[in-house]
Parts: structure tokens; C-alpha cells; sequence
């Protein structure tokens, strides 16, 4: 499944996206849905950083080791990062 179309069900049904920056994948969750090419849904993922960026329990964040880099993928991605959980519910 493309990126885009994955983020588009995260947004719609909530859950739990996993943005793996070292790998460029994103996995959804529960379900455990997995995408490659997470860069294709960076415009998706700076809308939806930018606003949730204020409410700081939606981000659960794994840090980069010594000596590992990533690629930028989108523009409000932390470069210190390895991996970004967004995490989301909707209400029924």
C-alpha cells in the first residue's frame, strides 16, 4: 500500500502511525499495515505535526544511536530521530 493512501486511513479511523525514518516505512497499527516510500506522505505528515504540535501525548519518540543519520522525509521531522508514533483516536 502507498504511504499516502495509509496515512489518509490513519487520519480517517485513528490508531497508530509509526513513521520509521531510518527505513522510510510507516506501519499502522493495530492493524499493522505497512507502507515503503514513507516520503510520499510528507505533506500529510507536516499537516498533521504542525497541528498536533500541541498536544504532546499524540508523539512517542525512539532517538537515533551514536553515529546513525536519516534522511529528511518531511519538513517538521526531528533530524535526531529514528522513529516518530503518532498516535490517534477518533471518537464513534
Amino acid at each position: 500500500m502507498d504511504c499516502t493512501e495509509l496515512f489518509d486511513l490513519f487520519e480517517k479511523n485513528g490508531g497508530e502511525f509509526v513513521c520509521n525514518y531510518k527505513e522510510n516505512t510507516g506501519t499502522l497499527l493495530p492493524q499493522n499495515i505497512k507502507c515503503n516510500k514513507l516520503n510520499n506522505a510528507s505533506k500529510q505528515l507536516d499537516s498533521f505535526v504542525f497541528a498536533s504540535s500541541m498536544y504532546p501525548s499524540t508523539f512517542t519518540e525512539t532517538k537515533l544511536s551514536k553515529g546513525e543519520t536519516v534522511e529528511k522525509i518531511h519538513h517538521y521531522q526531528n533530524m535526531s530521530l529514528k522513529e516518530l508514533r503518532l498516535t490517534f483516536y477518533r471518537d464513534n
